[in-house]
């Protein structure tokens, strides 16, 4: 019989009311199973739930994807985060928070996820990462990130809790249900959202994108991946013009990707140095930068099939326009 936490506590979690339950590598915040995440992705069904309680998967840590109507304002305050002081001057302009669950592993700390039940009007939509708000605030919303909870166990070896609404952490079997949750009052909705529609379709894999690949392990590249890298940049440097550029950049993108997937060291660096490449020797072939960034995310996200066929897993891949600092942060 297989035990951890996602076997003994996810239909704890289903019963409460949250269907996207995750599980999770044990001790880890990454990766989640393909295909379940992210704008594009489908909540687990009962039977997946079941397949992973009873896999191996079922050893893991618990993770929740939130549904359309909860928001996590993400609290980080250790460190060089001041996710402490960036929530007390928020609270300062916009008015206090209800008291409410909130899930971390820093019991003695302010830091962890606060959820509130929130679901914004036509013509706005969440802001991923809410701009002005001070380090150390994130958000956790419908296809965006997701919330490891109680009683998973965090890399450096604490357990995640439960903190009820007055402060005590709560039992281990004791887990909040969405529509209980207070509600974010009006002027926060205003401050942490923006005007647009919620994205659909393409546009899903932002967030994908950039958790997949901070995901990637960091630190000197390996061999493969030094290989890899060279071969890739030699390529372009070769190109004698725009339309050659497309083979050389596919083909190395695809080969550092599928390495990444695979677990190799170093393949964020090595995606990063390629991007500036791509970059610099297709203005000097074709010119336009911005096209250039389209079509080197457009090549990214491209391996999502391959490495698919290859591993079983979908994962999301999709543009952006700040590969440096976002690869490498």
């Amino acid at each position: 019989m297989i035990t951890g936490a996602y076997a003994e506590h996810a239909w704890t979690y289903r019963r409460a009311g949250w269907a996207g339950v995750l599980p999770l590598p044990a001790g880890e915040k990454w990766p989640p199973p393909g295909g379940y995440t992210g704008w594009a992705g489908a909540d687990p069904s009962g039977g997946d739930v079941q397949a992973w309680c009873d896999g191996g998967e079922g050893a893991g840590n618990v993770a929740l994807r939130l549904p359309h109507d909860v928001y996590g304002l993400d609290v980080d305050d250790y460190g060089g985060k001041s996710g402490g002081a960036a929530l007390a001057r928020l609270v300062g302009e916009y008015g206090p928070l209800p008291a409410t669950w909130v899930v971390g592993s820093r019991v003695e700390s302010v830091s962890g996820i606060r959820l509130f039940r929130a679901e914004l009007p036509a013509g706005r939509r969440w802001a991923d990462e809410p701009g002005g708000h001070g380090a150390g605030i994130e958000a956790i919303h419908y296809g965006h990130r997701y919330a490891v909870v109680a009683p998973s166990l965090h890399p450096e070896g604490r357990k995640y809790v439960w903190r009820r609404p007055d402060g005590m952490v709560a039992a281990t079997d004791e887990v909040p249900k969405p529509w209980t949750l207070p509600v974010l009052p009006i002027t926060w909705m205003a401050a942490l959202s923006q005007e647009g529609e919620a994205r659909t379709g393409d546009q899903a894999g932002h967030v994908e994108t950039v958790d997949a690949v901070r995901g990637m392990r960091e630190g000197e590249p390996c061999t493969r991946v030094r290989e890899a890298a060279a071969r890739g940049c030699a390529r372009l440097r070769e190109a004698r013009d725009g339309a050659a550029l497309h083979p050389a950049g596919r083909d190395a993108t695809h080969e550092l990707v599928a390495l990444g997937w695979e677990g190799h060291v170093g393949v964020r660096a090595a995606l990063a140095a390629h991007h500036d490449l791509f970059i610099g020797v297709r203005e000097a072939r074709a010119g336009a930068r911005a096209d250039g960034e389209a079509e080197w995310w457009r090549l990214v996200r491209s391996p999502r099939r391959r490495v698919t066929a290859r591993s079983g897993r979908a994962r999301g891949w999709a543009s952006s326009s700040s590969v440096r600092r976002r690869v490498t942060t």
